[in-house]
């Protein structure tokens, strides 16, 4: 989180973030979701020189739940 973005870019309708690169990595958003206040994503591809992931977020808890 301390190294600085690149490439930053925002889908030109909604101004939510589509991607970024960050240390030789690029991250692409590609789909959002809403949870409570907040549109987060819920398909990610990471992608580095030899790696390729994508994490589907099934469920994010953006507020911290009551006790």
């Amino acid at each position: 989180p301390d190294l600085p973005l690149d490439n930053l870019a925002l889908d030109d309708a909604t101004g939510v973030a589509t991607g970024f690169t960050q240390a030789n990595w690029t991250i692409a958003y590609e789909s959002h979701g809403q949870f409570g206040a907040y549109s987060l994503p819920t398909r990610l591809v990471v992608s580095g020189e030899d790696a390729r992931a994508t994490v589907i977020v099934r469920e994010w808890r953006p507020e911290p739940e009551d006790d």
